[in-house]
């Protein structure tokens, strides 16, 4: 494993320590988390999703934590799998927490990490360079439920459909169909946008969508343009998938 993926697994291996028998306020953790970050649970089962920022997450957790001390994080089967490109790294990983030593529950989690290069005014705070959570999404299980199994073949049909609605994602944007593009993204869901200023932006869908059209009236107007994927890898697990995709958007033909 190279030095960013090491760096971001010890990121995370930290934040799961943070929330390891540790007294409120989870002060730590909320120092590792991007606040108003999407965070996803979709509690298994076919039941619908809740959404929530990092924030609220760690307020919840904090008032379970008030009730029934000694809750515990760690990682557990699908063993963690790092991607890094730059300043994004995605992780994806299972965890077990369990109260007092006794296994509670299980969930499968896609953690998506942004490289924080702290300016002045966060060095004089002593505040360090590293990676912070952007975002989650966990389908969690109970801790008897056997574990689905993991596909990593991106050529295994469901690996194929899991990777559909990226495709159409891409394709949609390229085509300038909105409906299309909205369609495939949950309603609900907040996109984290960074260009290098800290904190990052979270934006709504409908934002978002404002904010790709400004992006392609910059293009020249005669111009077609294309978002060319390769490289994709694929993991499913149950409910879950994680997609990475790197992408070039090619205008005009180059």
């Amino acid at each position: 494993m190279d030095g960013d993926k090491e760096a971001v697994l010890a990121a995370l291996t930290q934040y799961f320590k943070s929330l390891s028998n540790t007294p409120p306020p989870l002060t730590a953790a909320r120092a590792m988390v991007i606040g108003e970050a999407t965070r996803v649970i979709r509690p298994g089962g076919g039941m619908a999703p809740s959404f929530y920022t990092m924030s609220q997450t760690l307020d919840i957790l904090e008032d379970r934590i008030r009730e029934t001390p000694g809750i515990a994080e760690k990682f557990a089967d699908p063993e963690p799998e790092v991607w890094v490109h730059d300043n994004l790294a995605f992780v994806w990983t299972g965890s077990e927490q369990s109260v007092g030593g006794t296994g509670a529950r299980r969930g499968v989690h896609v953690f998506s990490l942004l490289r924080h290069h702290p300016d002045l005014q966060e060095q004089e705070q002593q505040q360090e360079a590293g990676w912070k959570i952007a975002g989650v999404t966990t389908v969690a299980r109970q801790i008897t439920e056997p574990l689905p199994p993991i596909i990593r073949d991106a050529e295994a049909e469901i690996a194929v459909a899991a990777a559909e609605p990226v495709r159409g994602l891409l394709a949609a944007f390229s085509r300038q169909d909105w409906d299309a593009f909205a369609a495939v993204l949950h309603p609900d869901m907040g996109a984290t946008l960074w260009r290098g200023s800290w904190p990052p932006l979270i934006v709504s869908v409908d934002s978002l969508i404002e904010r790709l059209k400004a992006v392609v009236a910059t293009f020249p107007a005669s111009a077609a343009f294309s978002e060319d994927i390769h490289d994709v890898e694929v993991r499913v697990c149950g409910d879950l998938a994680v997609v990475w995709a790197p992408f070039v958007v090619v205008v005009g033909g180059s």
